[in-house]
């Protein structure tokens, strides 16, 4: 019964780092790109470019702490402690910034 009470709140904590990860990134994800503005063209011309590698480093830097979360869940319990800090400071930044 220990065993299995032990398992339920590491799923839960894992699945709490999944929903954290994911507002992490749908709130970073939608500033990845910027608005241009051509005034060489008559009226001037607004286009959104998008930036695909800063997109693909924020994703990186939102799944990086979830992977320490969820290699200290099962082995090494620092890397998981270290993985919340990462993720609670990134999200305290959101609010912040």
């Amino acid at each position: 019964m220990i065993k299995s009470t032990r398992s339920r709140w590491v799923w839960a904590r894992i699945a709490t780092a999944v929903l954290l990860t994911l507002f992490f990134i749908a709130a970073v994800l939608p500033n990845a790109g910027h608005v241009v503005i051509d005034k060489t063209t008559q009226p001037p011309t607004v286009r959104i470019v998008d930036r695909f590698r800063d997109g693909l480093i924020l994703v990186g830097i939102g799944v990086a702490p979830l992977l320490l979360i969820l290699v200290g869940a099962f082995r090494v319990a620092l890397l998981e402690f270290i993985g919340w800090a990462l993720l609670i400071g990134m999200l305290v930044l959101i609010f912040l910034g």
